[in-house]
């Protein structure tokens, strides 16, 4: 016992300036690490799962030469947003090309 609460207040987990505070026991601190083990790995599931559904979505966004003047990074942000959602990123200069692009594929069935 002596030799588990040196170890843990030698990890720090005890009050400053106060010897007789709480000490977290050993199993307390292994059920805090499991949880926090148990956190970090929802986390990184939750994240791999939006990835995956970023990835199958194709992102249009217009970025006037106006707007590319005023704001010359506009397009490595959201190029880089689409990188960390997994997402597909089209760039366009105009609105017109966003709709102009697509109608002779929407006609080809016509």
């Amino acid at each position: 016992t002596h030799l588990i609460s040196s170890s843990v207040r030698d990890l720090g987990v005890y009050a400053e300036g106060d010897e007789t505070s709480h000490i977290e026991s050993a199993e307390e601190l292994e059920q805090k690490a499991r949880e926090e083990a148990e956190r970090r790995a929802r986390e990184e599931l939750e994240e791999e799962e939006a990835r995956e559904a970023g990835s199958r979505l194709v992102v249009l966004f217009v970025v006037t030469p106006e707007a590319h003047e005023k704001n010359p990074k506009l397009v490595e942000k959201v190029r880089r947003w689409c990188d960390i959602s997994g997402a597909h990123c089209v760039i366009v200069p105009s609105p017109d090309v966003l709709v102009a692009g697509p109608a002779p594929y929407a006609n080809h069935g016509a």
